[in-house]
């Protein structure tokens, strides 16, 4: 009788080792089988989501949100099994710079361990950031007299109209050469004195932004001047073709014809 008793205690404790062997198999599959397959669809939709007409006009990487959710969602339901239940949940997602935040949440399936139903959730969480080390740099054209500012906020002498400045567009927003707003602060000595900022308190009516010229020096070097100025006051050389009239130039340009 103790011999049939260690008999059925091995036999029962071999089944709870298989059964337990099991459960983590499928745990580890489940596990890795989510990571790899949200993450080559997670970037994949990503891609298939950019603004590509944003891109090539401004150099900036734009990302559709509304695509995106929509290329995601249909991509991982055509790369999974129909015997899974997945809940997808989507957080932080940015359109510029791109950036969106995905969790998955499935279950490993129901493992039977000493009697006990046994089912354990298994959740997928990814971070992505879409970037570029790409720089695109844009021809602009002073439109209108402007206050033209040097970055330490010395005011000088305004450029001229039809004067061509370039703006450079890079990856991060705060590499964006527009976005800035004059505020009032102080220099190390108590000075007030003028700062450019992109959070500029309360008094954001008027944008500027960071330009720069570039003129060939000796040995064909080149000399960059940057400057700030308005935003209102840039156009693009094709808008100033049609703007550059006399009464124009007259009202905005104090230029007499």
């Amino acid at each position: 009788m103790k011999e049939s008793a260690w008999g059925y205690l091995i036999i029962l404790l071999g089944v709870s080792i298989i059964a337990i062997m099991l459960l983590i198999q499928n745990l580890t599959t489940t596990s890795e089988e989510n990571f790899y397959l949200t993450r080559e669809v997670l970037e994949a939709s990503m891609y298939d989501a950019v603004d590509y007409g944003t891109y090539a006009k401004s150099g900036k990487l734009v990302m559709s949100e509304q695509k995106f959710v929509e290329v995601f969602l249909r991509r991982f339901s055509e790369s999974v099994t129909n015997n899974r239940t997945y809940n997808i949940n989507f957080y932080d997602i940015h359109e510029y710079p791109p950036k969106a935040t995905v969790l998955i949440t499935t279950d490993t399936g129901e493992t039977t361990v000493s009697s006990d139903t046994v089912n354990i959730n298994v959740n997928t969480y990814l971070n992505a950031i879409l970037e570029t080390v790409s720089v695109y740099n844009e021809k602009m054209i002073i439109s209108k007299l402007t206050e033209t500012y040097t970055k330490d906020g010395v005011l000088v002498e305004s450029l001229k109209c039809g004067e061509e400045v370039i703006t450079n567009f890079q990856f991060l927003a705060d590499n964006d050469p527009c976005g800035l707003y004059k505020n009032i602060g102080t220099d190390d000595a108590g000075n007030e004195k003028i700062i450019f900022s992109r959070n500029a308190g309360s008094d954001k009516t008027e944008e500027y932004c960071n330009v720069r010229i570039e003129t060939e020096g000796l040995q064909g070097q080149k000399n960059i001047r940057e400057y700030i100025v308005r935003k209102s006051s840039l156009v693009k050389p094709e808008d100033w073709n049609d703007l550059a009239t006399p009464a124009y130039t007259n009202r905005y340009c104090n230029i007499s014809n």
